[in-house]
């Protein structure tokens, strides 16, 4: 499913996009006002899962490591959900 990405966009229902901060070769990071206006950041993944070759392996990649991270809890790491 394609999600737009620009400023004021609402790729998930109640978080707008507010300001790109910054983007690589996996994808984007962006600052967004969530429900209840809190300022949270989102992170737009390049590629497809259910891709064949490069483009899924680097999703699939980008994912575990996502995933290993959700678990580390330290002060200058913010918390996924």
């Amino acid at each position: 499913m394609a999600v737009r990405i620009e400023f004021q966009a609402e790729p998930l229902p109640g978080y707008r996009l507010l300001e790109r901060l910054g983007g690589g070769g996996f994808g984007e990071v962006w600052k967004c006002e969530a429900p209840g206006g809190l300022h949270k950041a989102i992170k737009f993944v390049y590629g497809d899962l259910g891709a064949a070759g490069e483009d899924g392996c680097r999703a699939e990649q980008e994912l575990k490591a996502l995933s290993r991270v959700k678990t580390v809890r330290h002060p200058f790491i913010l918390s996924l959900e």
